[in-house]
């Protein structure tokens, strides 16, 4: 890397950082969720069946080249594998094996699904052929009850195959909706991977939600079917709102921590990287701060404890000025230059660019790439706007632009 672009990368790291304080600053007013009953929209990855359908992936820090730099990899596949962090196809349903027709006049509703039940009528009237009523018991045909012990068998080994595929095909049926949702109101609903569940009474009341996020995307293949979703292009996130609330946290250690995430690159469904990381969060909110496994590890626990359970959620992106800084972080993400003045704003001088000669340009000041295309653009336009901080060069350019055009005889 040369020291050019060694520059700019740390000139974009620089904004980043304002323009992620400026963003946290302005969420202060923003209401956010203090608990995981406020979200409407939510999926504990804990509660995913065991079933083909659903694949959960891992991530892993180790052997990164650079900090922060994640590999998403399944249980069984290689860990070059680049693999969505989760996966939702659509399961194939079943039926329940039929009754045997002796019985189906005794199977009582509930059968045909697999949290159901099988019961069956003790006594039932029947109606002979001369029309007379009279009470028969389930019991007194032997055969009754062997044909019952054999289907019996057939229904619950297909109950407990199916219940799984049944979940999964409730997961995919919520994601299916939430999609939809994104799709329709995408500038107001953003999806996130959130963990480190903090649960805590806090001076406002209890808190109990993850303050480790990550920006994630909900993508569906139609010709599968199937959904995934994948990390964004955005780094994770501190609930920076939710770790001041507690009031044992100060703004300094915040971005402290922040700076940790930022150099880390800790990720919700990492393993013990992760895991360090939040024992650092949890030891700043309290001297009895821990972490824990599992939500039964943490009941009865006095002081803050975080609690790995990731989980997926949907939230109100933020309005007004969060909103409109949450999009300079979008761009930032990219790969367009970063423009010279916020890399000044920074302390980072930008490099100077190259200035081609061009003996129709007659400039009676030192000119750099940015004034020689004003000039350019004014040769072909009869007015052109030059916007820029105080200190930027404009009123240098204008001294440059008034030579030039006296040089060609112009007023």
């Amino acid at each position: 890397m040369t020291e050019s672009s060694h520059d700019n990368e740390e000139a974009r790291r620089r904004v980043r950082r304002v323009f992620g304080f400026l963003r946290a600053f302005s969420e202060r007013r923003v209401p956010t969720a203090r608990t995981l009953g406020e979200v409407t929209r939510k999926l504990r990855l804990s509660d995913l069946p065991a079933h083909p359908a659903v694949k959960l992936g891992t991530v892993s820090l180790r052997g990164a080249t650079n900090p922060g730099t994640r590999a998403v990899v399944e249980e069984d596949d290689d860990a070059r594998t680049a693999e969505p962090l989760l996966r939702v196809r659509r399961p194939t349903l079943s039926k329940a094996p039929p009754p045997p027709e002796s019985l189906h006049d005794w199977i009582q509703k509930g059968w045909e699904r697999p949290d159901g039940k099988i019961a069956v009528w003790s006594v039932r009237n029947r109606r002979t052929r001369g029309g007379k009523l009279i009470a028969e018991r389930f019991a007194d045909e032997p055969t009754r009850a062997r044909a019952l012990a054999g289907w019996t068998r057939l229904w619950k080994a297909w109950a407990e195959s199916e219940r799984p595929a049944r979940e999964a095909m409730r997961i995919f049926e919520a994601l299916y909706t939430l999609h939809g949702d994104i799709g329709r109101e995408g500038e107001r609903i953003e999806l996130l991977l959130g963990d480190g569940r903090l649960k805590f009474k806090g001076p406002e009341g209890p808190i109990d939600h993850p303050v480790l996020l990550q920006r994630v995307d909900l993508v569906f293949d139609p010709d599968v079917p199937e959904f995934r979703v994948v990390d964004s292009d955005r780094a994770p996130e501190l609930n920076g709102p939710l770790l001041l609330a507690g009031g044992t946290l100060s703004g300094e250690k915040l971005n402290e921590l922040r700076t940790d995430l930022e150099t880390g690159g800790f990720h919700p469904l990492a393993g013990e990287e992760t895991s360090t990381f939040l024992r650092r969060v949890v030891s700043r909110l309290g001297p009895a701060g821990v972490v824990k496994e599992t939500l039964d590890e943490a009941a009865g626990h006095d002081g803050p404890v975080i609690v790995r359970d990731p989980c997926l959620l949907a939230r109100d992106r933020a309005a007004g000025f969060a909103a409109a800084f949450d999009r300079v972080l979008e761009h930032l993400g990219g790969d367009d230059p970063l423009p010279a003045g916020l890399s000044r704003i920074v302390g980072v001088e930008p490099a100077a660019r190259a200035v081609a000669a061009d003996p129709d340009v007659l400039l009676s000041k030192p000119a750099n790439a940015e004034q020689i295309e004003i000039v350019r653009a004014l040769a072909q336009h009869q007015a052109v706007l030059v916007q820029g901080p105080p200190g930027t060069g404009k009123s240098h350019t204008i001294a440059n632009l008034v030579g030039h055009l006296v040089a060609q005889g112009k007023r």
